[in-house]
């Protein structure tokens, strides 16, 4: 959303001007943070079905070596 608004040139419309930066900042980073939990989560998903994949094939392989 807007900032506040900033009015004058003393340490009240400073601090309003560096708070607005700030929130511009944090927005940007929480965005980013939420951005890297999605590819987190992404990649969490595909080793899970990696590491299915490699049990599935585990479990063949006893199977053939039990057969033997």
């Amino acid at each position: 959303g807007a900032g506040l608004p900033t009015r004058g040139r003393d340490e009240l419309a400073e601090l309003t001007a560096s708070t607005n930066t700030m929130c511009v900042s944090l927005r940007s980073l929480v965005g980013e943070v939420g951005g890297s939990a999605r590819e987190v989560a992404s990649a969490a998903t595909q080793i899970a079905a990696s590491s299915e994949e490699v049990a599935t094939g585990m479990g063949e392989q006893s199977a053939q070596v039990t057969q033997i």
